[in-house]
């Protein structure tokens, strides 16, 4: 759960207040408009409170006493009348509109730029990151978290400025105009909101758990929308109905609870101002009985003492959306304050061409640190070549591929590209060189040309269909009534293989110089893996490969294939060789020929935390 400390709180509110600099002057333009609506909307008050001195004049004017003075003095009255109704309106209508605009245009643009910075960490985070946070948590941070933390900076901190500006105006007012002794009498129900401020600490904590509870539901509800293939054939839709049910009754009791201490805190508050208030008129009463003020200052006071309890507690009240508001921006800064396990060096440099040399020079990593996935892996691939990793399940084969595309650093040792080491690279200008067919194909929302066009969004409609050809993706996709125009969404209407041909088409249109296979046919069956295999050979035959299989069948034409095991790499050779030697390649080989190829042993990658 989040710090409760003040200091972290302050640490947090700071820390939003960076997203407000870029509009510093709008902001302080917001303040001064608000100061000034209160400061307008009390001119008819105090004119009203200021009406006695008129009354001379006005019994004169009733006598028939009529001079140049009387005429000027209620031409003057008549003037000031007419124009504080014309600004009130003014106030109340235009300006207050004005103000709010304003908020909305500058909370629009924070809320914007959070979004966008939450993302683009969230896409610098390492992938074991993900592992461990569901989706719909990442979702709701992302989104109903920013959406709370923009009302804390553009309403609740404007609001509690504001509110102390015209509740000191009016305390100086109801002095000016009546006595101390009222505002004395005002500050004896100042004890009420210590007990607010002990409820507003429990409401927080409860709005915390509401939040988290929130996620919950809606990680809840992504996953059975997101796996409604798998309910549906096992037949566990009761199951995740009361599952749902279940994180709704959470839900519904975390609201409860934090709705009753919010209730009761609301009511506590508003009794100061009801009670002060109508405390007010007995004592007001009894000070124009004794003479203290007459009649139209009653009036004028009533409406000062009324304005002042009003923005006092208003004052109380946005401190308390304040500390309320705090949560969801420190939740927002818990996720943006994880730091990247791999960052760009400040001196990092771009690879402006790439030839395709690879190589791992005594490579060990570990997820879990004590419990090495890769044990001094070396070797080279040089330009031209082809070579092939395989090895059992958990042999540390895909993590090969993540360190060569630097999802992770080695623990020790060094990765290279063209001699360069990746850690000094901007692997962007990188891997926009390298072309990549992963084991299992996520397609996108649009159609099949934009799913290709993935890999390189500059690419023509010529290259689209020629990478299409290439992968023997295009005659599929001609017969579908819109052609390349078919929408795809999630994949649901490609088949296996055609997913797989269109992965290869989406990591050709780049025209790479080096390609990297990681289990391609991992999760097809025997006859289309078969099918898609002859495809990438003849690819594979064109350009610099390294290809990492379950199936040996994909890197029998290999130049040389490595074969892990536990992390190391036990031998090294060509199919031929390797059969000879009796090892673990040959057992491999056979144990397959026995199956019939349809084993799916390493099929699963590398076991990661």
């Amino acid at each position: 759960m989040i710090s409760n400390t003040g200091r972290a709180q302050l640490r947090a509110v700071f820390r939003a207040f960076e997203y407000v600099r870029p509009y510093w002057h709008t902001y302080l333009l917001i303040l001064l408009c608000l100061i000034l609506s209160g400061t307008v909307s009390s001119l008819p008050t105090m004119f009203v409170s200021k009406i006695d001195r008129l009354l001379p004049y006005g019994e004169s004017l009733a006598a028939g006493i009529v001079s140049p003075e009387h005429r000027r003095v209620a031409g003057l009255a008549i003037i000031a009348f007419g124009g504080l109704f014309g600004v009130w309106i003014f106030t109340s209508v235009i300006f207050n509109t004005f103000i709010t605009f304003l908020k909305w245009f500058v909370g629009m643009k924070i809320t914007l730029q959070m979004r966008l910075n939450f993302y683009r960490h969230l896409q610098s985070l390492p992938l074991s990151f993900f592992q461990k946070r569901p989706v719909g948590e990442l979702m709701y941070r992302s989104s109903a978290d920013v959406d709370a933390a923009v009302p804390l900076l553009m309403q609740s901190i404007p609001g509690v400025l504001s509110s102390i500006y015209s509740a000191a105006f009016y305390v100086w007012l109801i002095i000016a105009t009546g006595s101390i002794d009222i505002i004395l009498f005002i500050l004896l129900f100042s004890p009420l909101y210590v007990g607010v401020h002990f409820l507003f600490s429990w409401l927080r904590k409860l709005d915390y758990r509401w939040r988290v509870r929130s996620q919950e539901l809606n990680a809840t509800l992504r996953e059975s929308i997101a796996g409604a293939r798998v309910v549906k054939a096992f037949n566990k839709e009761r199951f995740e109905a009361l599952k749902y049910f279940h994180r709704l009754g959470e839900f519904y009791r975390s609201n409860q609870r934090r709705y009753f201490v919010w209730m009761l805190s609301s009511v506590l508050q508003k009794s100061s101002i009801h009670v002060g208030y109508t405390a007010l008129y007995p004592l007001l009463g009894a000070m124009v009985l004794l003479g203290k003020i007459d009649a139209i200052r009653y009036i004028g006071l009533l409406f000062f003492c009324r304005a002042a309890l009003f923005y006092a507690d208003m004052v109380y009240q946005n401190f308390q959306a304040i500390r309320l508001g705090v949560v969801p921006v420190q939740r927002l800064f818990e996720t943006l304050g994880i730091e990247p396990a791999v960052a760009e060096k400040p001196d990092a440099y771009a690879l402006t061409e790439l030839l395709g040399r690879v190589e791992f020079d005594n490579v060990t990593f570990s997820y879990v640190e004590g419990t090495p996935v890769l044990r001094d892996v070396s070797f080279t691939l040089e330009p031209g070549q082809k070579l092939g990793i395989v090895g059992p399940s958990g042999a540390g084969k895909s993590t090969i591929t993540s360190l060569l595309f630097r999802f992770w650093d080695p623990d020790k040792g060094a990765v290279r590209i063209d001699g360069h080491d990746v850690r000094d690279l901007k692997m962007n200008t990188v891997l926009k060189r390298m072309g990549v067919i992963l084991q299992f194909t996520h397609l996108f929302s649009g159609s099949i040309a934009d799913n290709i066009r993935y890999g390189n969004p500059g690419a023509t409609d010529d290259d689209v269909v020629a990478a299409a050809k290439a992968a023997g993706f295009h005659d599929d996709i001609i017969s579908f009534p819109k052609g390349y125009e078919t929408d795809v969404g999630e994949g649901e209407k490609l088949s296996g293989g055609q997913r797989q041909r269109l992965s290869i088409a989406r990591a050709l249109v780049k025209k790479p110089q080096l390609l990297v296979l990681d289990e391609p046919t991992a999760s097809l069956d025997p006859k289309t893996a078969a099918w898609i295999g002859e495809t990438l050979r003849e690819i594979s035959a064109k350009v610099t490969t390294l290809i990492i299989s379950h199936r040996l069948s994909d890197v029998e034409d290999a130049n040389r294939i490595l074969v892990a095991d536990s992390g190391r790499i036990v031998e090294e050779g060509t199919h031929e060789s390797l059969l000879a030697r009796g090892g673990l390649y040959a057992d491999l080989h056979r144990r397959q020929l026995i199956a019939g190829g349809e084993k799916d042993e390493g099929s699963r990658g590398d076991a990661q935390p």
